[in-house]
């Protein structure tokens, strides 16, 4: 037997259904049923799984439990329909295995059109309750205005009435079970079993008293009462279901007031709810206002506190700007001086040498006179006769003397002026920093003026401030030309050469024939009588996809190169299986601290970027590629975070996004403690970001030398980097940083919490700081400057020359 209790939320269809349990029928099994609230302690009886597919049955309709007057039925499409019909199969075959059972939701009074489909043999139990005492219990419970919850009770009990037609049906009073629950379960006991259930048996009285208290019946009220709220139709209702059992004459006609009474209560609670949106966004455009008000006063202190520091600086520099240009005076008035006295000494000597020669012809002349032979040869035939050896005579020692007294006057004056150059202290600069050896040469450099790396230009910049006729160009046509049209012996140097063929191309073949066509044009400078210089960054471009093509283009263009200049020494080993070695130079990375500014304090950096001052962070700053092996110190950095040295630890990662799927994937598997700001940051922020860190971390797949690892010990922050290439001749292993097995993000885990814990941090900072003196980009300059120089001392190589 299946029996459903249809009746309104808060008519006391919970402790009929408990009656029903007490007699035998089956509710559920116990992990489905509803738990007691405050509002029903004794308990709901109903399965928690009935009332949510109920509700959701009543959302697709449009309306909810207590909006019943948008729901319809022809709003719920096809296959809703269906997959609810499944779910109320699969919830009733559960039951029928334990007849007689009993379902309760008040719910089921408009959806049991649904479930009756389902049915076999199912009694229908009505619960009546007084529809003002319902409308209390509501206004009570969820702040209905009573006409709403009278309204409400209306639509429910029409909908119940009109779904149970045609089935057995019994109709329990709940005034009845709290006057007499005892006679009132055994007349219900008596009518279920007139209408076929079995398998029910009769509580006893005990069982009955303990459950049904009359205390639980705490709203009541009299004719009088409910004729102020009630309508002349919904006492009729009432009564009709009450009293007269006879339900066939009443009609789904729910009266006007009910319905506008409900109306009315849902179109204000839709405009509390609108209210409370628009509260609620009011108080938090409020507080974002605040927020930024304070940030904005939080940056003008910064901003402040910045310009008059800049203005220190400025101070300080114009200062020392002032000191250099007087040095500089004093070295020129010095050198000027020192000039003039070179040439008042060499117009001495002169002067002396000119007297000197003049004596030097004198006496040659009168050696060379007819009398001077005669009396020579005289005394000559003298000396022969009596056997004696020649005698020197008085002319020949005054021409000894000349003779030695300008070799003494010339090592006198290179001695003096030496001494004199010496005593102002500008030696080493004249021989250094030749004026003469940098205006000599000119460069052309074949890169953009302002490429994304500073590398490229810093020391172009510097040697053009030295001196040397330094300049940038990409148009080939217009480099042609200068080296045509130069008097002077123009050196061409080249960085990377893939962005002139790959740039902003797809089709291998036409990859192929801009590789071609920068040959040609490398020929053309080396028959113009150019020479060449190509720094090789590392073993291959980052861009792999035309790895064959850039290995052919390789193979031909360094037979055309005077000099290839390499980052490591180690380089110059590989290179050498391809090259003369004599063609190969060495040219350490500069540091890069002279172009990016002076670097920022660690609690500075982290009050404007927003972090943490406490934590241990590692940072990786640059750009956010698939090279830069990113997701291999995520996958590292998640297992150090589970050590006790990185619990407190943060991973920042920053700089100019790459390929966009790849920043993507990289966005959506990062653990909890790493930031990802995938931006262009300006180049004015990398002190910021890299002031931010405590430690660098890398993770190439593939490459020589890291102008990223060159960054972060040019502003003294340690790295962590793999054991591969070259970055060994850069980082010294607990010095400037840690090496960790290539590929292995267990040791970069190891790596990471070695360092956070040693307690050498200040020497690790103290050791990047030599190497960024050692690396200034002053001294790199003048290593280019003595290359530059070598390079005009040999002839050009001729076009195809191999080695």
């Amino acid at each position: 037997m299946q029996i459903v209790v249809l009746g309104m939320h808060r008519s006391g269809s919970s402790v009929l259904t408990r009656l029903l349990n007490l007699m035998g029928a089956y509710l559920s099994p116990e992990d489905k049923l509803m738990r007691p609230k405050p509002d029903n302690p004794k308990g709901f009886w109903e399965r928690e799984d009935v009332y949510k597919l109920n509700e959701r049955i009543l959302n697709s309709g449009g309306g909810s439990w207590f909006n019943l007057v948008d729901f319809s039925w022809d709003r719920i499409d096809t296959d809703q329909r269906a997959t609810y019909i499944d779910e109320i199969r699969y919830i009733l075959a559960g039951m029928d295995s334990h007849r007689p059972w009993a379902l309760k939701d008040p719910r089921l009074c408009v959806t049991f059109p649904l479930w009756r489909e389902q049915l076999e043999v199912p009694i229908c139990v009505h619960i009546h309750r007084s529809p003002l005492e319902i409308a209390k219990s509501l206004s009570e419970r969820n702040g209905f205005p009573l006409g709403m919850g009278v309204g409400l009770w209306e639509l429910y009990s029409l909908h119940a009435i009109r779904a149970s037609r045609g089935l057995p049906t019994i109709c329990v009073r709940y005034a009845d079970i709290m006057a007499d629950p005892v006679e009132a379960v055994r007349l219900l006991f008596r009518e279920l079993r007139r209408l076929g259930a079995r398998g029910l048996r009769l509580p006893s009285q005990t069982e009955i008293t303990a459950f049904v208290a009359a205390q639980l019946r705490h709203h009541r009220n009299d004719a009088i009462e409910e004729s102020r709220f009630l309508t002349e139709s919904q006492r009729g209702l009432a009564n009709a279901i009450a009293y007269d059992g006879d339900w066939a004459s009443i009609e789904f006609a729910p009266s006007p007031v009910g319905l506008e009474s409900q109306r009315s209560y849902l179109d204000a609670q839709t405009y509390r709810s609108r209210l409370s949106e628009l509260e609620k966004s009011l108080s938090d455009s409020h507080a974002c206002q605040v927020s930024l008000s304070n940030q904005l006063e939080t940056h003008r202190n910064q901003s402040e506190q910045h310009i008059a520091q800049l203005a220190q600086e400025r101070e300080h520099t114009e200062e020392r700007l002032s000191t250099l240009q007087q040095r500089h005076h004093a070295l020129e008035q010095a050198h000027q001086s020192l000039e003039q006295q070179r040439h008042e000494e060499s117009s001495r000597v002169g002067r002396l040498e000119g007297q000197m020669r003049r004596v030097a012809a004198d006496i040659q002349a009168t050696r060379e006179s007819w009398r001077w032979r005669i009396g020579d040869r005289a005394v000559r035939m003298a000396e022969i006769a009596l056997l004696r050896p020649r005698v020197r005579l008085s002319m020949d020692n005054i021409q000894d003397t000349l003779q030695s007294a300008m070799a003494e006057q010339g090592r006198t004056l290179r001695s003096t002026t030496g001494d004199r150059i010496a005593a102002s202290g500008i030696e080493d600069k004249v021989v250094t920093n030749d004026p003469g050896l940098a205006r000599s040469l000119r460069v052309i450099q074949f890169t953009p003026p302002k490429p994304r790396n500073p590398f490229f230009f810093m020391v172009g910049d510097m040697l053009s401030g030295m001196g040397v006729e330094y300049e940038y160009c990409t148009d080939r046509d217009a480099v042609l030309r200068m080296v045509r049209n130069s008097g002077k012996d123009s050196i061409v140097h080249f960085h990377h050469l893939e962005p002139l063929y790959h740039s902003g191309i797809k089709h291998e073949g036409a990859v192929k024939q801009r590789a071609q066509d920068l040959l040609g044009f490398l020929k053309s400078l080396k028959a113009a009588g150019a020479r060449l210089v190509w720094t090789k960054h590392n073993a291959a471009p980052h861009d792999r996809t035309y790895l064959a093509i850039d290995e052919a283009l390789e193979a031909e263009a360094l037979t055309l190169m005077d000099r290839v200049i390499v980052l490591a020494e180690g380089a110059r080993a590989h290179l050498a299986q391809s090259i003369d070695a004599e063609r190969i130079a060495v040219i350490p990375h500069p540091s890069y601290r002279s172009y990016y500014g002076r670097p920022l304090t660690r609690n500075e950096a982290r009050a404007r970027l927003e972090l943490p001052s406490d934590a241990f962070i590692i940072g990786n700053i640059g750009e956010i590629k698939p090279y830069k092996g990113l997701e291999r110190i995520v996958d590292a950095y998640r297992r150090f975070r589970t050590t006790p040295e990185g619990q407190s630890s943060l991973l920042l990662l920053a700089g100019n996004p790459g390929p966009k799927d790849y920043v993507e994937a990289l966005g959506q598997a990062l653990p909890e403690g790493v930031r990802l700001a995938a931006r262009d940051i300006p180049e004015t922020e990398l002190p910021l970001w890299l002031g931010a860190l405590d430690v660098a971390v890398f993770a190439f797949e593939d490459i020589w030398v890291s102008g990223s690892v060159i960054l972060a010990l040019s502003y003294e922050r340690p790295a962590l980097v793999p054991d591969i290439g070259f970055l060994d001749e850069y980082v010294d292993h607990e010095n400037t940083g840690l090496f960790y097995r290539h590929g292995d993000p267990q040791d970069l885990a190891r790596a990471m919490a070695a360092i956070a814990s040693t307690p050498y941090r200040m020497h690790f900072q103290y050791m990047c700081r030599v190497f960024e003196k050692k690396h200034a980009l002053p001294n790199i300059a003048d290593l280019y400057l003595n290359l530059y120089a070598s390079i005009r001392r040999q002839p050009s190589r001729p076009p195809g020359t191999s080695d």
